[in-house]
C-alpha cells in the first residue's frame, strides 16, 4: 500500500465519525444543502474547517512526531459552501469562499483546487448566475505583498505559479499585468504591464511596457514603455525603466532642478545624493552651482529611534559672488537642528537651533518666511527630576542663542542652569490639612547660573572709559572669540522663598513673605574718579558676592454683588453678578546702597562734584542683577472685576434652573503703588487692561498706562524749550507752575481686536431668521417677497470656510512729544468651494503707510491622484506667482509640470 494510503483512510474514518482534531476549530458549513456532483465512488465530502500536514511517511499514531519529508508545512483550509476530498486522486476542492494557509501564503477565491501529487494549488473566480458577475477572485498574499488575480495556479513545493490579469499594490503603486510568472524568488515577470499610483480601477494615468519585472521590496524594471493619459498614449516614454521602491531607507542620487538667476546666472540646484546609513539614519547632500562661480552645499540628516526620540539636523555653507566689475564674495553658512524625545522617566533632552551668518536669509534661503523674521532663537535643554531625602529637585539646563540679522547682535548662553526645591512645610503633619498659620509656612530654594557671550559692545554707563574696554561691534566667530568672551558675563543668583498663608474673619486672606536673595560673580567694579574729566571704570577679578532680602504682606479678599429685578432690560435676564478682588500689599526693602553694604560707590564728577551713588555691579556684565540701592516702602493695590449675566435658555434641559451664564466683562483690572520713602514721584504709574468677547466670537484686548503727574514746558540755560516732568500730582492745584502744562495723561494705550468667522457662527443665527420668517408667513406670496428683499438669509454656509481677522492698534506720548499712533489690520482665510477645491489667502493694512502687507493667494485642486496647486505674491519685495501639476505619489514625483518665476530667481 502506498506511503499516503494510511493517511487518506485514517482521515476518512476521522470525517465520517465526526471527530476530526487539528489545530483549528471545527465549523460548519453555512450552505448545508449545497451539492456538489462528482461522480467518484471514492470521494467524501466534507463541511468542515480542518488542516493536513503534508509529508512522505506515514504516521503510526497521533502522538508520534511525523517522519521527515519533503513538505511538512502544515496547510490550513476552510470553506464557506462545502470541502470535497477525492481520495484516490488526493485531491481537494474547496467551494464558495475558499482559504488556504500554508506558512506565509495566503489564498483566498470562490474556487480552490489542492492536488497532493502534483504540489499545485489551482484558484480561479466564478460568475454568479443571478447577477451575471464574477465573483471571489484569487487573493494571493506572501512576504513580496498581496495579488489579486483572474485565476492562478502555485505550486507550494517550488514556489512558482502562473497567475492570469493580476492586479498587485507594492508601495505607493499597483502593478497591472496580463499574464505573469512568479518564481521561487517571489521575483515576478509580466506580459503586457500597466504600472500606476492611481488606485481606480480605470486609472487617470499609467505607464504601460510589453516587459516588465517586479523585484519585491527593490523595484520595478520595464522594457520601453509609454505615459498613457486615460486610455490616450503619449509621447512621454523611454527604452527601459527603472521605478524603486521600498518600505526601508535606500540610497539614491537627487535630480538638480535648473534655472536662471539674474544676479549669479544659470543654475543647477539642490542636486545631490542621498545616503541611507541604516534604517535610522539617513543623509542627504546637495549642491549648488552658478554660472558667476557662486556655489553651495548642505547636509542634511534625519533620524530616529522608536520610542526614544527623533529629529532632524543641517549644516549649509554658501559663497556669494555679485556684481560684474566690482566683484563681492560673501560666504555664509547656516545650521539648524531639531530633536523631539518621546516622553520616558523623568529625564528629558530636546533641540530647536536656528543660527547662523546674518546675511544668510538674505543671500541664501528660498523660504519666505526666513525673509520676513528678523529674529532667531534657539534652546537646547536638559531637565530632569530627583530626590535628595524625600524632597523632590528639579534641573534644568538649557544652551540659548538669540541672534537679529538686522542688527548682527548676537547673544548666547553657555550654559543656564536651574535647580529649584520643591516647596516645603516643616511644621505640617504628613498627609493632613494645614490647619494654622505655622503649618502653613513653608519655603523652597532655587539657584540659576548663568554664562554669557555677546558680540554687541558693552556700555560704560554714564561714564567715559579711557581704558581700553571695547566700544565697537564685532562678528560672532572664533577669530573674535578672545573680545567676546571678555565681554561675556557669569554669574549665580540664590533665592530662598519663605511665605504662609492664614484666614481673617472667614473671608479675609492674609499672606506673609520673606525673601533672600544672594549674587555670585567671579568680578565687580571699581571707579576711579582721581581725574572728574574722565572716570576709569577698572574690573576687579575676583571671587564677588552680594546679598538682599525684602519682606512683604498681601491682604486678599473677593467680594461679590448680585443685581436681580432687571426685567426692563429683557424679559429673560435673570440678574446680573459682579465679581471684584481687591488685594492690597505692603514691602518694604533697606537701602543696599549703604556704605556698610560696598555694593555702591560713589562717583564725583566735575558735573556733579557731590557725587552720584553707581552700583559696582552695574551694567551688562552681571546677567543675573544685583541690589537695588535706595531704601524702599512701597504700599500696592490693585482690583480686578468680572460681570456676569444669568439669562433663561429653553433649549438647556439639563439645568435644572434653565439658565445659562454670558460673561459681559471677563475682566477689567486696575494696580498701582505708593512708595512712602521715595524722595518723588511716590505714586507708580496706574495700569489699566479688559478683556471680553463681543457677540461670542469677538475677542477684545485693552491695555492703558496712565501717568498722575504733571508735565511742563521750560526754557533751558541755552534759551531752548524743553519739556519736564514735576513732582505734582494732575489733580492738585498749584498755582506756582504758570507755563504751558499737561496735568496727566495716558502715555501708553493698545487696542486689539480678532475674530475668528466660521458656518457655525452664523447657522444659529441664520436659523433663527428662517424661524421668523415661517412663522410669519401667510402665503407663499409673501414667503416670495422676502426672500426677494433678504436673499442673504438664505445663504448656502454649509460650504466649508474659515475667516481669521485682528486689528491692532497701539498708542504712545510721553509729554508734550508727538503722540504715535499705528493701526493695522489683518486676515486670513480658505473657503472649500467643494471637496476637491480649495482656496487661501493671507493679506492685510497698514492704515499708517497706507499699503498693503504681504499678501498671497493660493488655490488647490485634489485631482484624484494628481495634484494642482498655484500660489501667487501679487506685489512687493517677494513678487512671484508658482503652478505646479504633479502626481501624489513620492515615487513618480517627476512626473509633473511646473511653471514659476519666484522672487529669488528674479
Amino acid at each position: 500500500m502506498p506511503k499516503f494510503w494510511g493517511v487518506w483512510i485514517m482521515l476518512v474514518v476521522m470525517f465520517a465519525s465526526q471527530a476530526v482534531q487539528g489545530q483549528i476549530t471545527t465549523k460548519d458549513s453555512l450552505k448545508k444543502n449545497t451539492r456538489v456532483d462528482i461522480e467518484r465512488s471514492d470521494t467524501t465530502k466534507i463541511r468542515d474547517s480542518t488542516e493536513v500536514r503534508l509529508g512522505d511517511s506515514t504516521r503510526k499514531n497521533n502522538t508520534q512526531r511525523p517522519p521527515k519529508g519533503d513538505i511538512t508545512t502544515t496547510i490550513k483550509y476552510d470553506a464557506r459552501d462545502s470541502i470535497m476530498m477525492d481520495v484516490t486522486g488526493k485531491i481537494m476542492y474547496l467551494y464558495g469562499e475558499a482559504k488556504v494557509d500554508y506558512g506565509a501564503t495566503k489564498l483566498t477565491a470562490a474556487f480552490i483546487e489542492i492536488n497532493m501529487k502534483t504540489n499545485l494549488i489551482t484558484a480561479k473566480a466564478i460568475k454568479d448566475d443571478s447577477t451575471g458577475k464574477v465573483i471571489g477572485r484569487p487573493v494571493f498574499k506572501d512576504d513580496a505583498g498581496s495579488y489579486e488575480a483572474d485565476s492562478m495556479v502555485y505550486n507550494y513545493k517550488t514556489r512558482k505559479g502562473i497567475i492570469n490579469r493580476v492586479v498587485t499594490k507594492q508601495g505607493e503603486g499597483y502593478i497591472i499585468l496580463e499574464k505573469a510568472k512568479k518564481n521561487e524568488k517571489n521575483e515576478t515577470f509580466g506580459l503586457n504591464g500597466k504600472y500606476t499610483t492611481c488606485n481606480l480601477a480605470n486609472p487617470h494615468f499609467h505607464i504601460q511596457s510589453y516587459k516588465l519585472k517586479l523585484v519585491p521590496e527593490k523595484q520595478i524594471v520595464t522594457g520601453p514603455f509609454n505615459l498613457y493619459i486615460k486610455d490616450s498614449p503619449t509621447p512621454l516614454g523611454f527604452l527601459f525603466g527603472i521605478f524603486p521602491f521600498t518600505s526601508r531607507n535606500t540610497s539614491g542620487i537627487i535630480i538638480p532642478t535648473y534655472g536662471e538667476e539674474r544676479e549669479r546666472g544659470f543654475f543647477l540646484r539642490q542636486g545631490g545624493y542621498y545616503w541611507a546609513v541604516n534604517p535610522y539614519i539617513g543623509i542627504t547632500f546637495l549642491t549648488d552651482f552658478y554660472t558667476n562661480g557662486s556655489w553651495g552645499a548642505t547636509m542634511n540628516t534625519e533620524y530616529k529611534k522608536r520610542y526614544r526620540f527623533n529629529g532632524s539636523a543641517s549644516l549649509a555653507f554658501n559663497k556669494n559672488i555679485t556684481g560684474d566689475l566690482n566683484r563681492a564674495v560673501s560666504e555664509d553658512f547656516w545650521v539648524t537642528w531639531n530633536h523631539s524625545p518621546v516622553p520616558r522617566g523623568s529625564a528629558r533632552f530636546s533641540a530647536s537651533v536656528r543660527a547662523g551668518s546674518s546675511r544668510y536669509n538674505a543671500n541664501n534661503t528660498f523660504q519666505t518666511e526666513n525673509r520676513l523674521s528678523n529674529t532667531f532663537n534657539s534652546s537646547i535643554s536638559y531637565s530632569n527630576t530627583f530626590n535628595v531625602g524625600e524632597i523632590p529637585f528639579n534641573l534644568g539646563v538649557n544652551l540659548r542663542h538669540d541672534q537679529n540679522v538686522q542688527t548682527e547682535i548676537m547673544n548666547m548662553s553657555l550654559p543656564e542652569i536651574n535647580l529649584q526645591m520643591n516647596r516645603v512645610y516643616p511644621f505640617k503633619k504628613k498627609g493632613k490639612a494645614a490647619k494654622n498659620p505655622i503649618q502653613n509656612l513653608s519655603f523652597s530654594y532655587t539657584a540659576s547660573a548663568t554664562n554669557r557671550l555677546t558680540n554687541q559692545a558693552p556700555s560704560p554707563g554714564a561714564f567715559t572709559s579711557p581704558n581700553g574696554l571695547d566700544t565697537a561691534k564685532v562678528d560672532f566667530n572664533f577669530a573674535n572669540w578672545a573680545v567676546i568672551s571678555r565681554r561675556g558675563s557669569m554669574g549665580i543668583k540664590h533665592t530662598i522663598p519663605v511665605s504662609t498663608t492664614m484666614k481673617l474673619f472667614k473671608h479675609l486672606s492674609l499672606n506673609p513673605t520673606f525673601s533672600y536673595e544672594e549674587w555670585w560673580y567671579p568680578k565687580k567694579l571699581n571707579y576711579d574718579d582721581s581725574n572728574p574729566d574722565a572716570v576709569v571704570i577698572d574690573t576687579l577679578n575676583g571671587f564677588s558676592r552680594a546679598s538682599s532680602y525684602n519682606a512683604s504682606i498681601s491682604l486678599n479678599t473677593r467680594i461679590y454683588g448680585t443685581y436681580q429685578n432687571i426685567r426692563f432690560l429683557s424679559k429673560k435676564v435673570v440678574g446680573i453678578r459682579h465679581i471684584m478682588n481687591p488685594s492690597v500689599s505692603f514691602s518694604y526693602r533697606p537701602d543696599f546702597s549703604e556704605a556698610r553694604y560696598d555694593y555702591f560707590q560713589n562717583v564725583r564728577t566735575t558735573s556733579n562734584p557731590e557725587g552720584t551713588l553707581i552700583s559696582r555691579y552695574n551694567g551688562a556684565g552681571f546677567v543675573q542683577g544685583a541690589p537695588a540701592g535706595g531704601k524702599s516702602a512701597v504700599m500696592g493695590f490693585s482690583l480686578s472685576n468680572t460681570v456676569e449675566m444669568k439669562v433663561k435658555d429653553d433649549k438647556d434641559t439639563t439645568n435644572a434652573e434653565g439658565t445659562k451664564k454670558i460673561k459681559l466683562l471677563e475682566n477689567l483690572s486696575f494696580a498701582s503703588g505708593y512708595n512712602f520713602l521715595a524722595d518723588s514721584f511716590n505714586l507708580t504709574r496706574v495700569s489699566i487692561t479688559a478683556r471680553t468677547r463681543l457677540l461670542g466670537f469677538i475677542d477684545l484686548n485693552s491695555t492703558a498706562t496712565y501717568d498722575p503727574y504733571t508735565w511742563e514746558l521750560v526754557s533751558n540755560e541755552g534759551g531752548n524749550i524743553i519739556q519736564r516732568q514735576r513732582d505734582v500730582y494732575a489733580w492738585s492745584r498749584d498755582l506756582s507752575i504758570t507755563n504751558p502744562q499737561i496735568r496727566g495723561q495716558i502715555n501708553q494705550a493698545s487696542i486689539a481686536l480678532s475674530a475668528n468667522f466660521t458656518p457655525e457662527s452664523f447657522r444659529r443665527k441664520r436659523q433663527k431668521k428662517m424661524n421668523q420668517l415661517n412663522n410669519a408667513r401667510e402665503n407663499s406670496e409673501l414667503t416670495q417677497r422676502q426672500i426677494m428683499n433678504d436673499p442673504n438669509a438664505y445663504v448656502d454656509f454649509e460650504i466649508p470656510w474659515r475667516l481669521n481677522m485682528s486689528f491692532n492698534m497701539s498708542y504712545s506720548k510721553q509729554g508734550f512729544q508727538k503722540s504715535v499712533v499705528t493701526r493695522n489690520l489683518n486676515f486670513n482665510g480658505d473657503i472649500s468651494l467643494s471637496k476637491t477645491w480649495k482656496i487661501s489667502a493671507t493679506s492685510g493694512y497698514d492704515f499708517d503707510a497706507k499699503t498693503l502687507s504681504y499678501t498671497s493667494l493660493n488655490v488647490y485642486k485634489d485631482l484624484h491622484c494628481w495634484e494642482m496647486s498655484f500660489g501667487w505674491i501679487p506685489f512687493g519685495q517677494f513678487q512671484s506667482f508658482t503652478f505646479d501639476l504633479k502626481v501624489k505619489a513620492a515615487i513618480l514625483q517627476d512626473l509633473k509640470l511646473s511653471r514659476r518665476r519666484t522672487w529669488f530667481d528674479n
